[in-house]
This record gives C-alpha cells, sequence and structure tokens, in this order.
C-alpha cells in the first residue's frame, strides 16, 4: 500500500509540475505506469485471475495489439 501512495504521488508530480507542453503523453506514459503497477501488485498477490479472468497470453497479446493499434 505504501508503494502505491508514494508512486500515485510521483505520477501525480510528473504530471503536473511540468510544463503543459506534453500532457498527453505524459498522460499516457503515467496511465502505463499505474496499469502495470496494478497487474504486477495483483499477481503478486494471487488476486489477478479474480479481477482479470481466465484469459491465455494469446488473448493477452492481441489485447495489447489491438489497444496499441
Amino acid at each position: 500500500m505504501a508503494a502505491a501512495l508514494v508512486l500515485a504521488a510521483a505520477v501525480w508530480a510528473f504530471l503536473f509540475a511540468l510544463p503543459r507542453d506534453g500532457l498527453w503523453t505524459r498522460t499516457w506514459i503515467s496511465a502505463t505506469v499505474l496499469i502495470a503497477f496494478s497487474v504486477a501488485a495483483l499477481a503478486s498477490a494471487d488476486r489477478l485471475g479474480d479481477v482479470v479472468g481466465p484469459i491465455t497470453a494469446l488473448e493477452a497479446a492481441i489485447g495489447l495489439g489491438v489497444g496499441g493499434a
């Protein structure tokens, strides 16, 4: 929980303490970091399957590809 709070504060500072130029780029970077942290935290607590559901690696790769496009 402490790591999540520190990360949230760092992301907030990253988003809003810098000049307005590049806000959307920083938003995408911040969202990616927060999602990766959330998935890693759920996986480490062995709760990823409860939240995400039963998916295969192929389905995850397809979803990432579609999301990236």
